[in-house]
């Protein structure tokens, strides 16, 4: 009957799956760690994965311009957000990447990861990049230590970079950080 048949529409269409791996590695890419933490693919209007909290600034249907709807009513239409959602997910370089400095580890990642209609929100952070025993330009030596960078809605938001910089006439390395930012005119 034409009941059933819109029961059974309705059933196959609110659905969430989730899943995190244990740690692994790729065969051929020995020392190479890679991590999934807490990845949903939500196609539920019902509910959201547990934990999920959107991005300040976060522009999307069911999250934005919910300031006069009653706290019940706000969380039902959130509730109707629907896409991939991933806590983390983590690579680490092998202990043995850097020659020169083997207690220093590669590692980059993506956190509150959100993929849906309104595009890719993310915060990519990488860390121990470059030591300043391997950067210098001009007889400058520098490190590139940390790089983050805030993607919302597909659109670059922030970003920032730390590390150390060698000037040529001392023996001693000063800490920079640098914002990244943009703007239009």
């Amino acid at each position: 009957t034409a009941k059933q048949k819109e029961h059974i529409s309705l059933r196959s269409n609110n659905f969430m799956v989730s899943f995190t791996m244990d740690d692994f590695q790729f065969v051929g890419l020995e020392g190479w760690g890679f991590r999934v933490k807490e990845a949903y693919l939500d196609y539920s209007s019902l509910t959201n994965p547990a934990g999920m909290v959107f991005p300040s600034g976060y522009q999307h249907t069911s999250v934005s311009g919910l300031e006069g709807f009653s706290p019940e009513d706000a969380t039902a239409i959130t509730n109707t957000w629907t896409g991939f959602y991933m806590k983390e997910v983590e690579m680490r370089a092998p202990k043995d990447l850097y020659k020169k400095n083997k207690s220093r580890r590669f590692a980059a990642g993506i956190e509150n990861i959100f993929i849906d209609e309104s595009g890719f929100s993310g915060e990519i952070k990488v860390i121990n990049i470059i030591a300043t025993d391997e950067g210098e330009t001009d007889d400058w030596a520098f490190s590139l230590d940390k790089f983050e960078l805030s993607i919302m809605n597909s659109k670059f938001k922030s970003g920032k970079m730390e590390g150390q910089l060698g000037i040529p006439i001392t023996d001693e390395h000063t800490d920079y950080s640098a914002v990244l930012a943009y703007s239009t005119p």
